[in-house]
């Protein structure tokens, strides 16, 4: 009983901070659903255990190519990239001799008389007209040159941040699947874990009964049962956590969710 006693008294503090955290992640749930009523002490928020994640079956080279056609940062870069190619074509288009056709066609009055030329204007008589053509060949390109050297420059800029974008995507495509993979086994595992740890703790309080076990022994199954229940917890939410990074890295969020924005 004496170490049961020490043993509890020395998680008292741990239990005061974890208490302080989960009013502190209360506070900040209460600011992410639109809530304005941040109370350190009061009506806490019921929490409804978390179930494990639903399967989710990805393929990461058909999403891959899904998030190419619908993530804006990726569209936004293409985007930019063609910019850049038009601004390329315009600054060699600058180095070239300009050729324009020119041409002017009129009528007006050519009599001394004001009555007379206006008459003429009215009816057209006194017609006038030209064309020529006006070439310009600048005496330098340094300017234009060194625009077209620029917008060259600004435009390989963008074809490469554009393949290193596509290179990170695929990457983080992966990755998330993987992650996936990897948290779906570890929910089965911590749950197996998390039922053996209950046997083993009822087990023991059964030994406890009969006098064959001590509270020293309970303890300790106990300690052990919420070490793995933790892990448990960590397990399920970090396979949501996989679920929404793979969603966001794929852009499907919005449509896994059934989230229709409305058109401007």
């Amino acid at each position: 009983m004496t170490q049961a006693e020490a043993r509890v008294a020395n998680r008292e503090e741990a239990i005061l901070n974890a208490e302080r955290n989960v009013r502190n992640i209360e506070n900040q749930l209460r600011l992410l659903i639109g809530r304005s009523d941040f109370q350190s002490q009061g009506t806490r928020l019921a929490i409804v255990p978390l179930p494990p994640a639903t399967p989710m079956n990805v393929s990461a080279a058909e999403d891959y190519q899904q998030a190419l056609e619908a993530r804006p940062d990726y569209q936004a870069a293409r985007l930019g990239l063609n910019v850049n190619r038009f601004t390329h074509r315009y600054a060699r288009n600058q180095l070239l001799p300009r050729v324009d056709f020119v041409g002017s066609y009129g009528y007006g009055g050519l009599e001394e008389k004001f009555r007379t030329s206006r008459e003429q204007i009215r009816d057209r008589d006194a017609r006038a007209y030209s064309a020529g053509l006006v070439v310009r060949v600048p005496l330098t390109f340094a300017q234009n040159r060194g625009r077209a050297r620029a917008a060259k420059l600004a435009m390989r800029q963008s074809a490469a941040d554009l393949i290193r974008l596509e290179q990170d995507i695929a990457l983080d495509i992966a990755t998330a699947s993987g992650e996936i993979t990897t948290t779906q086994k570890r929910v089965e595992v911590a749950w197996h874990a998390l039922e053996l740890g209950r046997q083993s703790l009822s087990n023991e309080e059964k030994r406890l009964k009969a006098g064959t076990s001590t509270t020293f022994f309970v303890l300790q199954q106990q300690e052990l049962l919420a070490q793995v229940e933790n892990s448990y917890a960590r397990a399920l939410a970090d396979q949501r956590r996989a679920l929404a990074t793979y969603q966001r890295e794929t852009a499907t969020t919005l449509e896994r969710h059934q989230i229709a924005l409305p058109a401007e």
